[in-house]
């Protein structure tokens, strides 16, 4: 199946969401794993 939104903007959203919800000037880090047709992704700031 292939999924409807490219990886790139699912990790811009997530990067995006987590810079506006955490400590100002905070470093927000967003890494992808994919297996077979699952996509995870690790935030961390």
């Amino acid at each position: 199946m292939q999924e409807p939104l490219p990886a790139e903007l699912d990790e811009g959203l997530i990067q995006a969401t987590a810079e506006k919800f955490s400590e100002d000037g905070a470093f927000v880090r967003v890494e992808q794993t994919s297996e077979g047709t699952t996509r995870t992704f690790q935030v961390s700031w």
